[in-house]
């Protein structure tokens, strides 16, 4: 069971991209507090003590092994130069994405901090509009940051494993980076973006997993990131699935995004990065966070639960709009449009991707896992 006790939310194999020479040590950007870890051991990064669950680790933690195996050969071909694709790579990497995006201690903290907020919610329409003065005494005692829940985490996997057939439209560039400038990681890697909602709607949102112009970017190294991208709102300039990007602005706005996304802690090489360019990402920083939805259009009674995505004025010379897109209106209210493709794929032919059934049984017995670990 020890062996199992430091469970990883963002995997080894990942972290060593952006490693020093011999693949063992990194440097981190500690966001908080404006300073530099020049070497830390990757086995410690990113990672608690039973943070999935301890009953059942092993378990647990040889199906995630499964899918990073696959990840870190399909990893592998893009930093050789020797991509190929096929079907059944296109799912493991969506599935790891997926997954990478909700197994995060940011994510976790999210959903506990949005469970607070709601309780306290309901305490405060239980004290005011019932009358109930054991409520009252409790609001009058206790803060939200005095609370927080537990397994949240298990509850994003979960919803993240239900999920899985949610990103199965979306295809797949790989950005290669020939600036200066490297690519880094942060502690909550998966950036979900929308140019699409960006330029048109007046609403911040536009983030959800079925929301048309969805974007997904992860980065893979210094030198390469990942962009998932719902090409019924975007024309691809391109058949090949590796795209050079030359324009230093692009690169820091790829960056800007881990940055905004990340907990606390962002992952580099030391010979690459210094204290001075984290310093710029902190000053635009300011200028590109989203302001929480509910201050954003004054109701500060209002709840909002959703994915959490950023808005940082990327623009991919090689993306532009599709007629459908052109042609779009948006509604006034808080729901996104579906990507076309997938509502098609919902409605007409039923969405079911995961047809391995090695792989099926595995995901069907871990949900009930995760589930169990909830309850």
């Amino acid at each position: 069971m020890a062996k199992f006790k430091n469970q990883h939310f963002i995997p080894q194999f990942h972290l060593r991209n952006f490693a020093h020479i011999g693949g063992k040590s990194v440097s981190i950007y500690l966001k908080n507090n404006n300073k530099i870890i020049q070497s830390a051991s990757i086995s410690d990064q990113a990672s608690k003590d039973y943070f999935y669950s301890k009953n059942n680790a092993e378990e647990v933690e040889l199906f995630f092994k499964g899918i990073e195996d696959v990840t870190k050969l399909l990893f592998k071909t893009i930093t050789d130069k020797r991509f190929v694709w096929f079907p059944e790579l296109d799912f493991y990497l969506k599935m790891y994405i997926q997954l990478l995006k909700d197994r995060t201690l940011k994510s976790a903290n999210k959903i506990s901090d949005s469970m607070v907020e709601l309780l306290f919610k309901k305490m405060e329409v239980e004290a005011s509009v019932l009358g109930k003065k054991d409520i009252q005494e409790i609001l009058e005692n206790v803060s939200p940051d005095d609370l927080k829940f537990t397994n949240t985490v298990n509850l994003a996997i979960e919803m993240g494993l239900e999920n899985l057939d949610l990103l199965v439209d979306l295809r797949l560039l790989i950005i290669e980076n020939e600036t200066k400038i490297p690519f880094f990681i942060s502690d909550n890697p998966t950036v979900l973006y929308n140019r699409f909602y960006e330029d048109n709607a007046k609403l911040t949102a536009g983030f959800g997993l079925t929301c048309a112009g969805l974007q997904i970017f992860l980065p893979v190294n210094p030198r390469y990131t990942i962009m998932l991208f719902d090409y019924s709102t975007y024309n691809y300039k391109g058949m090949q699935y590796v795209k050079k990007v030359y324009d230093k602005d692009v690169i820091r706005k790829l960056n800007l995004c881990q940055y905004l996304n990340s907990e606390s802690c962002l992952y580099f090489s030391d010979t690459l990065l210094q204290l001075k360019d984290f310093e710029y990402y902190k000053k635009e920083a300011e200028e590109y966070k989203i302001d929480n939805y509910k201050n954003k259009i004054g109701i500060p009674s209002l709840m909002f639960f959703g994915q959490e995505g950023q808005q940082v004025d990327l623009r991919f010379s090689f993306l532009t709009y599709s007629k459908i897109a052109k042609n779009q209106k948006f509604p006034s209210h808080m729901a996104c449009l579906t990507r076309r493709p997938l509502y098609d794929l919902m409605s007409h032919k039923g969405l079911k991707i995961i047809k391995y059934s090695k792989l099926d049984k595995d995901v069907k017995r871990i949900t009930k896992q995760f589930k169990n670990d909830i309850d």
